[in-house]
């Protein structure tokens, strides 16, 4: 019997669905995953090539939470005997929680924002750049018609850009699109 890539690719896609993470989408609209208890939760990431992109992320944002989750884990051990170790519980809780798809369903409260803060700020000390923040929360120019026709109408290499992948803020008609303006050093 052999082992193909896509039996590996539709094992891995159980084992995330059993830990709450629902790879969805289509060749056409594009893939992403979802997090819950099934594959209608809350949408994480979408407009991805191929579900194997979309099961790497989703694979990568597992691995980040056991991270943290083991990071707080320590954070506590090591608070134990000091004033800080309601800070360091309430931070484990919150990466528990993160954890815990039964918090989509409303029976965890998920975190606040000062928790999710932290977190961040946690993230920034390890390594975490802008650029990733615009990757998780922004989409793919090209896919975006309002981006991209941002991008056609303002675009000035060296000047005035839009990047291949940047945020659109939706309001009343019409939307904001992230662009960066160069300025020298003078």
């Amino acid at each position: 019997m052999t082992y193909s890539s896509t039996d590996l690719q539709v094992d891995l896609h159980q084992l995330l669905a059993g830990l709450g993470y629902h790879i969805v989408g289509d060749d056409e609209l594009g893939w992403g995953y979802t997090f819950g208890p099934d594959d209608s939760g809350r949408p994480i990431r979408n407009g991805l090539d191929t579900s194997a992109e979309a099961a790497e992320l989703a694979l990568q944002d597992l691995t980040m939470c056991v991270g943290d989750l083991v990071g707080a884990g320590g954070a506590v051990v090591e608070q134990w005997e000091t004033s800080h170790l309601a800070e360091a519980v309430r931070d484990l809780a919150t990466a528990v929680t993160v954890l815990d798809p039964s918090r989509i369903r409303g029976e965890i409260q998920p975190p606040d924002r000062d928790q999710l803060l932290r977190q961040l700020r946690r993230l920034q000390a390890k390594g975490l750049v802008f650029d990733d923040c615009i990757e998780i929360f922004g989409e793919v120019t090209a896919r975006s018609p309002v981006a991209s026709a941002a991008k056609q109408r303002v675009h000035e290499s060296g000047q005035l850009e839009i990047d291949d992948h940047t945020v659109v803020s939706e309001s009343d008609g019409g939307a904001y699109v992230l662009a960066w303006v160069w300025q020298d050093h003078q």
